[in-house]
């Protein structure tokens, strides 16, 4: 397990690292929410709900070197939870 995070992490690193650069490049995000409301002293039970998290992501690199960049991201984010009475 820790060999896996060790691999993911320095692919997410290195995926940074070659994302820089001149020019205007896009993307897209996806992912889970995963959603509690801790409830002891309301009297109302509540259960974790799954949402979606999905949305576009543009990045404008300036310069010859792309020191610099504009990031900007459109993101929909699934929220919230389900309470029933005890």
């Amino acid at each position: 397990m820790k060999r896996l995070l060790t691999i993911l992490s320095a692919a997410a690193i290195g995926t940074g690292a070659m994302a820089q650069g001149e020019g205007l490049k896009f993307g897209a995000k996806a992912g889970l929410n995963m959603t509690n409301l801790p409830s002891n002293e309301t009297g109302y039970v509540s259960k974790s709900k799954l949402g979606l998290h999905l949305g576009g992501v543009a990045n404008y690199g300036l310069g010859r070197r792309g020191n610099f960049s504009i990031l900007v991201e459109l993101l929909y984010s699934g929220q919230g939870a389900k309470c029933m009475r005890r």
